[in-house]
C-alpha cells in the first residue's frame, strides 16, 4: 500500500510529466516561427532537454509507482486541452518579445514546478539530485533568456524614431 506521501509525490512527478510535455510542444512550434532569429538555439536546447528530462522523469515515476494503482507515463493519455492551449500561444507568439515573454513565463512556471516536487522529496538522495540538475538548468536558461532579452532591447532599437533618440542621449 502507498502512503500518502508517495502518492502526493507521484502527483508531482506526474505534473513535471506534463508540463515536460507542454514544453517540448511549445518549443517545437516556436521552431516553427520566422521570427525567432537567435532564440532559435534557444528553443532547440528547450527542445532536446525537454525530451532528456521526460526519460528521467519516466524513471523516477517508475521506481516509486505501484504496478496494481498506478499507470505508465509514457502511456499516459495524453492532455488535449494543454495541447490546444500551447498551440493558441504559439500562435499568439506573433513577434519576437512576445516570443521572449512566452518562453521566460513558461520557465519560470517550470521552475517553480520542480521547487513544489522538491519539498515533497527529502528521503530519496538519487531522486532530489536529478531533480535538482534539472532545476539547475531551467534556472540557467530562463536566467539566458533574461540576459539576451536585456542586450537584445539595449542594442537593437525597435525604429529609427528609437536611433535617433538613443544617439542623442
Amino acid at each position: 500500500m502507498q502512503t500518502t506521501a508517495t502518492k502526493d509525490f507521484l502527483q508531482g512527478i506526474e505534473m513535471l510529466w506534463q508540463e515536460s510535455k507542454n514544453r517540448e510542444l511549445l518549443f517545437v512550434g516556436l521552431m516553427k516561427k520566422d521570427c525567432l532569429g537567435q532564440l532559435r538555439k534557444h528553443c532547440h536546447r528547450g527542445h532536446i532537454s525537454s525530451l532528456l528530462f521526460q526519460n528521467d522523469i519516466r524513471w523516477i515515476y517508475d521506481s516509486f509507482k505501484s504496478n496494481i494503482i498506478d499507470f505508465t507515463l509514457g502511456n499516459h493519455p495524453p492532455n488535449t486541452l494543454n495541447k490546444k492551449i500551447t498551440e493558441s500561444l504559439v500562435a499568439e507568439a506573433g513577434d519576437f518579445q512576445a516570443v521572449m515573454n512566452l518562453l521566460k513565463s513558461t520557465e519560470f512556471h517550470i521552475i517553480q514546478s520542480y521547487q513544489e516536487v522538491l519539498q515533497l522529496v527529502d528521503y530519496e538522495e538519487e531522486v532530489r539530485g536529478i531533480l535538482l540538475d534539472h532545476l539547475g538548468l531551467f534556472t540557467q536558461l530562463r536566467d539566458n533568456l533574461v540576459n539576451f532579452q536585456t542586450s537584445y532591447s539595449v542594442v537593437i532599437p525597435r525604429n529609427s524614431h528609437q536611433s535617433e533618440q538613443m544617439i542623442q542621449a
